[in-house]
């Protein structure tokens, strides 16, 4: 079986948003996956499982920029470390999605399936 990334905001902690929760009730049935949670609102919270990319700020703007910075070199560690597939649970509607989407497949990520919440129609990012 392939090692799974788990990607997504707020995945660490209690599960209490659909994404979390589906993460929760996935990752019982991978053998081998390693979450990446970008902390928005919940704390942080020791996890062997979880890398969380943390929000040095409280400022959005600036803690957007940072994470935004951060993420890439966790999912290039991720795939050095032998993780091949990627399952995202977040709305993909940027630019910056789309980036991102092409770095990973650039790093020979096989992008699994990505949530999408229903109130938006932009999904340039996932092609």
């Amino acid at each position: 079986m392939s090692k799974v990334i788990l990607l997504g905001t707020d995945l660490h902690g209690q599960p209490t948003e659909l994404a979390a929760k589906t993460v929760a009730a996935l990752k019982q049935l991978l053998p081998s996956y390693k979450i990446i949670s970008i902390q928005h609102r919940k704390p942080a919270r020791k996890q062997n499982s979880t890398w969380r990319v943390p929000d040095l700020t409280h400022e959005s703007r600036t803690r957007r920029i940072v994470q935004g910075i951060l993420l890439p070199g966790y999912l290039l560690i991720a795939r050095l470390a032998g993780y091949t597939k990627l399952a995202t649970f977040w709305t993909a509607n940027t630019y910056y999605h789309a980036l991102l989407f092409r770095f990973a497949r650039l790093l020979n990520f096989t992008i699994v399936f990505t949530i999408i919440s229903g109130r938006d129609t932009q999904f340039a990012p996932l092609v």
